[in-house]
Protein backbone atom coordinates (compact mmCIF):
# COMPACT_ATOMS: atom_id res chain seq x y z
CA UNK A 1 0.00 0.00 0.00
CA UNK A 2 1.39 3.32 -0.72
CA UNK A 3 1.70 6.42 1.24
CA UNK A 4 -0.19 8.83 -0.34
CA UNK A 5 -0.31 11.80 2.57
CA UNK A 6 2.35 13.28 -0.20
CA UNK A 7 -0.77 13.96 -2.73
CA UNK A 8 -3.19 16.86 -2.81
CA UNK A 9 -6.56 16.54 -1.63
CA UNK A 10 -7.78 16.80 -5.58
CA UNK A 11 -5.19 14.19 -7.25
CA UNK A 12 -5.89 11.48 -4.09
CA UNK A 13 -9.89 12.16 -4.86
CA UNK A 14 -9.58 11.63 -8.38
CA UNK A 15 -7.50 8.38 -8.02
CA UNK A 16 -10.09 7.03 -6.07
CA UNK A 17 -12.82 8.40 -8.65
CA UNK A 18 -10.59 6.55 -11.12
CA UNK A 19 -10.51 3.18 -8.89
CA UNK A 20 -14.54 3.91 -8.66
CA UNK A 21 -14.68 3.09 -12.81
CA UNK A 22 -11.78 0.05 -12.44
CA UNK A 23 -13.78 -1.26 -10.04
CA UNK A 24 -17.14 -1.04 -12.32
CA UNK A 25 -14.89 -2.06 -15.40
CA UNK A 26 -13.63 -5.35 -13.84
CA UNK A 27 -17.27 -6.12 -12.72
CA UNK A 28 -16.82 -5.34 -8.82
CA UNK A 29 -19.08 -2.62 -8.88
CA UNK A 30 -22.70 -1.76 -10.14
CA UNK A 31 -21.84 1.57 -11.18
CA UNK A 32 -18.75 3.91 -12.29
CA UNK A 33 -19.33 6.76 -10.02
CA UNK A 34 -18.33 7.23 -6.35
CA UNK A 35 -20.26 9.64 -3.95
CA UNK A 36 -19.11 13.05 -1.81
CA UNK A 37 -19.38 10.43 1.19
CA UNK A 38 -17.44 7.74 -0.18
CA UNK A 39 -14.75 9.65 -0.77
CA UNK A 40 -15.07 12.09 2.04
CA UNK A 41 -14.90 8.03 4.41
CA UNK A 42 -12.20 6.77 2.07
CA UNK A 43 -9.73 9.63 2.17
CA UNK A 44 -10.07 10.54 5.53
CA UNK A 45 -10.81 14.13 4.39
CA UNK A 46 -13.88 16.57 6.13
CA UNK A 47 -16.70 16.66 3.89
CA UNK A 48 -16.46 20.04 3.19
CA UNK A 49 -13.21 20.07 1.76
CA UNK A 50 -14.33 16.82 -1.03
CA UNK A 51 -17.10 18.99 -1.62
CA UNK A 52 -14.71 21.59 -2.51
CA UNK A 53 -12.29 19.94 -4.73
CA UNK A 54 -15.19 18.27 -6.35
CA UNK A 55 -16.50 21.58 -7.48
CA UNK A 56 -13.34 22.57 -8.33
CA UNK A 57 -12.82 19.25 -10.84
CA UNK A 58 -16.21 19.94 -12.03
CA UNK A 59 -15.76 23.25 -13.25
CA UNK A 60 -12.70 22.11 -14.79
CA UNK A 61 -14.10 19.53 -16.55
CA UNK A 62 -12.24 16.21 -14.80
CA UNK A 63 -15.14 15.08 -13.13
CA UNK A 64 -18.65 15.19 -13.44
CA UNK A 65 -21.37 15.09 -11.39
CA UNK A 66 -24.00 12.48 -12.10
CA UNK A 67 -27.29 12.62 -9.54
CA UNK A 68 -26.89 14.16 -6.13
CA UNK A 69 -23.88 13.47 -4.74
CA UNK A 70 -22.45 11.25 -7.23
CA UNK A 71 -19.34 11.93 -9.40
CA UNK A 72 -17.16 9.89 -11.90
CA UNK A 73 -14.40 10.42 -14.04
CA UNK A 74 -14.94 12.46 -17.44
CA UNK A 75 -12.71 11.59 -20.42
CA UNK A 76 -10.37 14.12 -19.85
CA UNK A 77 -9.84 13.67 -16.11
CA UNK A 78 -9.35 9.78 -17.23
CA UNK A 79 -6.37 11.16 -19.15
CA UNK A 80 -4.97 13.17 -16.34
CA UNK A 81 -5.03 10.06 -14.12
CA UNK A 82 -3.36 8.26 -16.46
CA UNK A 83 -0.71 10.77 -17.95
CA UNK A 84 0.18 12.58 -14.65
CA UNK A 85 -1.39 10.64 -11.51
CA UNK A 86 -0.21 7.39 -12.16
CA UNK A 87 3.03 7.75 -12.61
CA UNK A 88 3.19 10.11 -9.44
CA UNK A 89 1.26 7.87 -7.23
CA UNK A 90 3.90 4.91 -8.46
CA UNK A 91 6.65 7.10 -7.42
CA UNK A 92 5.08 7.42 -3.58
CA UNK A 93 6.84 5.43 -0.80
CA UNK A 94 5.06 1.96 0.85
CA UNK A 95 3.74 2.83 3.93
Amino acid sequence: MKDTTALKDRELMMLHVAGARMFYLMGKKENDSISLDELARITGRVTGTIAGRLSELVREQLIERIGKGSYRLTTMGQRIVIQTLMPKAAQLPER
